[in-house]
């Protein structure tokens, strides 16, 4: 995969938010991570089981679990020392400008891109909810571009 200076040959996306597996996949030959999507505060995230099968058909929601965007970035700045060849990607995703300008800010310090999530239809008020709201996107992609140089792309849904 290529975008405009980025070449990332073998990716791994998003499994888990543990220092531990993440390294495992570093050190399967990735060339890139993106980081499970963070929010300003910890979320839980919805009870096990979050899969329904029915058929054919197989919903899962997870609602955003992850430990923060300040835990993230900490996770982040510990594989970039170790590994500083992978290039790591920071999901994260708010609604709120100020949330926001500091997750950027805070989050950019130690990766390469970032990439907005506006994709999760269950977590109320983030996700598909910005991804929607065109004017609210609008609104978040110009407090992104406005508070970083790195490159930075959308998770859209699906």
């Amino acid at each position: 995969m290529e975008l405009k200076e980025v070449k990332i040959t073998n990716a791994s996306g998003i499994y888990s938010s543990s220092f531990h597996s993440l390294e495992s996949w570093i050190k399967s030959g990735v060339d890139g991570i993106v980081l499970k999507t963070s929010t300003y505060r910890p979320r839980e995230g919805y009870v096990s089981p979050n899969v329904a099968i029915d058929g054919e058909k197989v919903v899962q929601a997870m609602g955003l679990p992850n430990p923060g965007f300040k835990k993230m970035g900490k996770i982040a700045e510990i594989i970039k020392e170790k590994n500083p060849d992978v290039f790591v990607i920071a999901s994260l995703t708010s609604g709120d400008k100020t949330e926001l300008t500091e997750m950027v800010k805070y989050l950019e310090k130690y990766t390469d891109a970032l990439e907005y999530n506006i994709s999760c239809p269950h977590a109320k008020g983030l996700g598909s909810a910005i991804g929607y709201d065109f004017e609210l996107l609008e609104d978040m992609c110009e407090t992104i571009f406005d508070n970083t140089d790195k490159p930075f792309g959308l998770k859209i849904p699906y």
